[in-house]
């Protein structure tokens, strides 16, 4: 089984106006005509899968109950690097807000920092971006590209 993407470091968010300051809002946020966008880190062979048969469904789904995100760039690459450092196939979903069928609330992680969780499969018809992590030489992920 695929590793679980789960929160807990991250950084600071530049678009921090666009989400509420209160926990567990069910949220779907436009700013300023601009599309309102969350990260998912997928296995390349999970979400090809998905393109085939219908919504994605990552493993947290069926064992959390909710698919974990990341609010920003910062966030997703503190979270890849803690979890998926070395790892090759892992690709950057970019999920719109406005086009998922499934709630997003924004919750507390362990930390304290707040995440973005879709509560539901992702319809693969929201994802307007799926770019692969690009690794240094020592496995860490400092950007993504297309």
């Amino acid at each position: 089984m695929a590793p679980s993407y789960h929160p807990g470091s991250g950084g600071t968010n530049a678009r921090a106006g666009a989400y509420p300051a209160r926990h567990n809002q069910v949220t779907k946020v436009s700013e300023g005509g601009k599309m309102a966008v969350i990260y998912h880190l997928a296995r390349r062979s999970e979400w090809e899968e998905a393109g085939a048969t219908g919504p994605y469904r990552a493993g947290s789904l069926a064992e959390e109950g909710f698919i974990h995100c990341s609010r920003d760039e910062e966030q997703m690459l503190a979270v890849a690097n803690r979890l998926f450092a070395g790892m090759e196939d892992i690709l950057v979903l970019d999920v719109e807000m406005d086009r998922l069928t499934s709630p997003v609330k924004h919750e507390p992680s362990r930390s304290g920092e707040i995440y973005p969780h879709i509560y539901g499969p992702i319809n693969v018809d929201a994802v307007v971006g799926v770019r692969s992590l690009i690794a240094d030489a020592q496995g860490r992920f400092s950007k993504s590209g297309g």
